[in-house]
């Protein structure tokens, strides 16, 4: 799951301080994938829209531990990151499929009506028209837009998450407002 803007803002019914919406666990931004060459740097998935996330001296915690890059690069469309302390292939192997972490003070600020993707999990779901659906339990990326899964008691429903679906986003009572398509419920 990405943690990240999503590019499609959607409106926002009450501005909440970024504070009250602050993850209480460390948010996802990448994922370590293998070693890279003899020296102790890793392959990297990044999943982060911000640029600097993995700039030099920039702190990251992968399965628990902490880690400063030392130095980061990019090989072709791969990010490529030496981590302090990580000076042989055999201790870079030993971080390959762990998560990349970082703690949610770190986050950047967002422009209003643009959410992080844990902002929004938790959420109530209802339609416009008052219909409960269930609540956003996950938000997969598809390339074009999010998506969020909606759990509830009819089952899942996978809805676009675009301002022409997702009417009203309300942070202080945790609900997402939405007008499905036709055919979507």
């Amino acid at each position: 799951m990405k943690a990240s803007v999503d590019p499609s803002p959607v409106p926002e019914e009450q501005a909440v301080p970024k504070a009250a919406l602050s993850s209480p666990e460390p948010v996802l931004v990448g994922v370590v994938r293998r070693p890279y060459g003899q020296g102790g740097e890793v392959r990297v998935d990044e999943l982060s829209d911000y640029p600097q996330r993995f700039a030099p001296g920039a702190a990251i915690t992968i399965a628990g531990a902490a880690f400063v890059i030392a130095r980061s690069r990019r090989v072709k469309r791969v990010r490529v990151l030496k981590l302090e302390g990580i000076d042989t292939r055999e201790a870079a192997a030993a971080l390959a499929n762990r998560d990349i972490h970082v703690d949610a003070a770190e986050l950047q600020p967002l422009p209003e009506g643009v959410y992080y993707h844990y902002d929004l999990i938790g959420m109530a779901v209802e339609t416009a028209g008052g219909a409960e659906l269930g609540e956003v339990t996950e938000i997969v990326a598809t390339g074009a837009n999010d998506v969020i899964v909606i759990q509830g008691e009819g089952g899942e429903v996978l809805a676009p998450l675009i301002a022409d679906v997702v009417k009203r986003v309300d942070t202080a009572a945790r609900r997402l407002v939405i007008d499905p398509p036709p055919g979507l419920l």
